[in-house]
């Protein structure tokens, strides 16, 4: 009986400094942190990742080392470079299905219907009563930003949304431990649109879609 060769090319499982690290070095990769931008303190990450202050203190080393972030005497760690990695495409298997027709139009109308009615509470479609609406900051707010950023506001963005929103946005995952890219961040004009956007991404026409009960009827 023969032994198999060992592949040197698998890899091995991470070490926890290690996982630690690729999650910033994916956050530098994909552009949510930039040349320049500060890195959570080593506290913040070990806490939002679950790990020791020591083993985030061995990740940074580490990407010290990889010259990917510095240290700065009495203010933190910084991204220092930023490089680019092409990402590997996944491959998607769609399940033979049958098609069927779905039709709510009619239940669509009579809940709204019936939710107009003076009568009917809609628990389904609640909406904060306008006297508890901050209107009066909003409107400040909306003095200020039309004061200083009127060129922006009459003009359109980007499609996907404002870059920057997007970014702070993907920094939010992050600091949830979730990776995911500026670029992977759309911002739409409402539930509807994300919802019609979403199916346009995961189905043809006349394939089935499972979804949850109760589930948003419009």
């Amino acid at each position: 009986m023969t032994q198999a060769p060992r592949n040197p090319h698998k890899k091995t499982t991470l070490l926890r400094y290690e996982k630690v690290a690729q999650h910033i070095t994916q956050l530098i990769d994909t552009g949510t942190l930039r040349s320049g931008d500060k890195l959570p303190s080593l506290r913040s990450v070990a806490q939002r990742l679950h790990v020791s202050v020591a083993t985030a203190v061995q990740a940074y080393l580490l990407l010290e080392d990889q010259g990917l972030i510095e240290t700065r005497p009495q203010s933190g760690h910084y991204v220092r470079a930023n490089r680019a990695r092409l990402r590997t495409p996944t491959t998607v298997t769609n399940a033979a299905s049958k098609p069927r027709k779905v039709n709510i139009s009619n239940t669509v109308e009579t809940i709204f219907a019936l939710a107009s009615q003076a009568t009917t509470v809609p628990l389904g479609l609640a909406n904060p009563a306008v006297e508890l609406l901050p209107d009066k900051g909003m409107a400040r707010a909306l003095r200020h930003v039309t004061a200083q950023r009127a060129p922006q506001l009459l003009s359109f963005s980007a499609l996907q949304g404002v870059p920057e929103l997007r970014r702070l946005i993907a920094l939010r995952y992050a600091e949830q431990g979730v990776t995911v890219s500026a670029d992977e961040v759309v911002i739409t004009t409402g539930a509807t649109e994300a919802l019609a956007v979403a199916l346009r991404c995961a189905a043809k026409r006349g394939e089935v879609v499972v979804v949850q009960t109760p589930v948003y009827f419009s």
